[in-house]
């Protein structure tokens, strides 16, 4: 391997269509390779992609360093689109609950163990009064009309669109830059003319976002360090 490059590790699958870039959540980078290609084409990728790579590996770090590290609770919570941050503190209390004044969320909890839930909680009510207001805009930017829109706690999806053009959204897009943001709504809205991936799903896309195969790219690493609470 090029001493030059970044140091990473090459994964085979079966089930990759494309070459991609993962950033795990320890700050190693893997190469995601289909089984047609090989280590050289794994090398060509990184060396591609070494200002992508470099980028984002500084701000793991610095997330990591910050309030939002993955492992541990908030003391502050960055809401990028929203141009806001709210410090959080933890009081013992025989009943749990939150209150938030003047961007300060104070949690009240009778065991540790559940603050975590009242976290989700209470950015699920933030997410739900912003998000729709979001999603609304853009689809009239778009021309699009939706049935609904529902915002929901999810793991392993920032959002989808049913056939019935009811949209699903993760409150966890608040911790999102806006321009990330922007796109999984993008590509949401783009489900309703095409319930598919397919070339003109993704022509739908490049219209209102020209620059989403870097969206793509950058939201896996997102997806990789967005906090377990």
């Amino acid at each position: 391997m090029n001493q030059t490059l970044p140091i990473y590790q090459v994964r085979i699958s079966k089930r990759a269509k494309y070459a991609r870039l993962v950033m795990q959540r320890n700050g190693m980078l893997e190469v995601v390779l289909p089984v047609r290609m090989n280590h050289d084409d794994a090398e060509h990728l990184v060396r591609s992609q070494k200002d992508w790579i470099a980028k984002h590996q500084q701000g793991m770090q610095n997330q990591q360093a910050g309030s939002l590290a993955v492992d541990v609770l908030p003391n502050r919570i960055h809401f990028p689109s929203l141009n806001q941050v709210i410090t959080v503190k933890y009081i013992s209390h025989e009943k749990d609950f939150h209150q938030e004044n003047d961007g300060e969320l104070t949690v009240y909890s009778s065991n540790d163990a559940f603050i975590p839930q009242i976290l989700q909680h209470w950015l699920k009510d933030r997410a739900e009064m912003c998000l729709s207001s979001m999603l609304f805009a853009i689809a009239q930017e778009m021309d699009e009309t939706y049935q609904s829109v529902s915002i929901r706690l999810q793991k392993t999806r920032w959002g989808s669109c049913s056939n019935q053009r009811r949209i699903n959204l993760n409150a966890k897009l608040l911790l999102l830059p806006q321009d990330l943001m922007r796109y999984v709504m993008i590509h949401e809205l783009s489900h309703l003319q095409h319930l598919n991936h397919s070339k003109e799903f993704w022509q739908r896309v490049a219209q209102f976002e020209p620059d989403y195969a870097e969206k793509r790219q950058t939201l896996r690493v997102w997806e990789e360090n967005t906090p377990d609470w």
